[in-house]
């Protein structure tokens, strides 16, 4: 029984994996674009994809981590080290994506403000 418990979670776990790092992937590149002051600009809606794919695909791998309940012994540590890194993730996924839906709910003339740097 281990052994099937150890075969049925490796797929989903290898699918999760390879999600999540497209997500961190995306995410930095999203980050970079935004560096550069969304230059070259881009449609509203283009701006939007840019920061809501690495969101849905960090969303799917938090959702599917919830739903498998089996790890065999040998993939627990690697298993909860993944929950952690997605888990801990969420941050910045929600900071990028809260940044895009403050910025689109601007006027234009009044999204330039978005990229000052807020002084405490």
């Amino acid at each position: 029984m281990e052994g099937y418990k150890n075969n049925s979670s490796i797929p989903k776990l290898q699918l999760i994996v390879s999600e999540f790092n497209l997500a961190n992937k995306l995410l930095n590149d999203f980050i970079l674009y935004r560096n550069s002051r969304f230059t070259p600009m881009l449609s509203d809606q283009k701006i939007k994809e840019k920061v809501q794919t690495p969101y849905d695909k960090w969303l799917f791998c938090q959702q599917e981590l919830a739903k498998i309940v089996d790890v065999s012994k040998e993939n627990l540590l690697n298993f909860n080290s993944l929950k952690k890194a997605v888990a801990f993730a969420q941050k910045r996924f929600d900071a990028q994506l809260n940044f895009v839906n403050d910025y689109l709910s601007k006027s234009p003339a009044e999204r330039a403000k978005a990229f000052m740097v807020k002084r405490k």
